[in-house]
C-alpha cells in the first residue's frame, strides 16, 4: 500500500516535496513483509519487523542509507520520482491495462549524472506502466542488479482524495531499535 502528497514546497535544489508511506503487505523475501517506509517531506523513517529495527534520518541522510539497506530499489526509485523526469532516460514500449485502467508501458534508466548522484555504480532497468489519463504510474518492476529486483502493482487506485496526515506520521513500536 501506499499513499504520497505533494507539500506545494520545493527543497534547496528546488525540487519538489513530497510527503509518502509505503507498506509491504505481500512479498517474496519474508524479511520484506510489513517493512513501513514514512516520510514527512523533512525526515524519513524505514521500519523493519523481521530486525525488529526503526532507521531515520533528514532527506540528506535518506540517500546515505540506501547504500546498506534491503529495501533500496524502492527508496531509489522514490528519490528517482522526487528529482523529476530529469532523472531518468524513458522510451515507451507498448500499452497495456492495469487495475482496469489503460497504461503507457515505459521503459526507464537513470541517466548518468543521476547514478553518480545516488552511488548506483550499475546499470538499473526498469519498467513503469503510467495512468493515460491520471499520469500516475500503477505497475513497477525493477532490476537493481546486486540490490535486488522486484515488482509493485497496483491492484486499485483512488486518486484525488483527502489523505489523512496521520499516514505521514511514524508511530514506533516497543522494542524496535532505533538508528540514525
Amino acid at each position: 500500500m501506499g499513499w504520497m502528497e505533494q507539500t506545494g514546497q520545493r527543497d534547496a535544489a528546488g525540487e519538489p516535496i513530497t510527503r509518502m508511506r509505503t507498506e509491504v503487505s505481500a512479498a517474496s523475501e519474508a524479511e520484506l513483509l510489513g517493512m513501513t517506509m514514512v516520510s514527512d517531506g523533512s525526515n524519513f523513517w524505514l521500519y523493519s519487523p523481521a530486525d525488529q529495527r526503526v532507521i531515520t534520518g533528514s532527506r540528506d541522510e535518506f540517500k546515505e542509507s540506501m547504500q546498506t539497506n534491503p529495501a533500496a530499489p524502492a527508496m531509489m526509485l522514490s528519490e528517482m520520482i522526487n528529482q523529476g523526469l530529469e532523472a531518468v532516460d524513458l522510451k515507451v514500449v507498448g500499452t497495456e491495462t492495469i487495475a482496469g485502467r489503460s497504461t503507457w508501458k515505459v521503459d526507464f534508466t537513470p541517466r548518468a549524472e543521476t547514478s553518480a548522484q545516488l552511488g548506483l555504480n550499475g546499470v538499473i532497468n526498469g519498467t513503469l506502466w503510467i495512468d493515460e489519463e491520471l499520469a500516475l504510474p500503477l505497475k513497477l518492476t525493477l532490476d537493481a542488479g546486486d540490490l535486488g529486483q522486484g515488482t509493485v502493482e497496483l491492484s486499485t487506485l483512488q486518486a484525488n482524495t483527502p489523505i489523512d496526515p496521520e499516514s505521514f506520521r511514524f508511530n514506533q513500536h516497543p522494542g524496535d531499535n532505533e538508528e540514525r
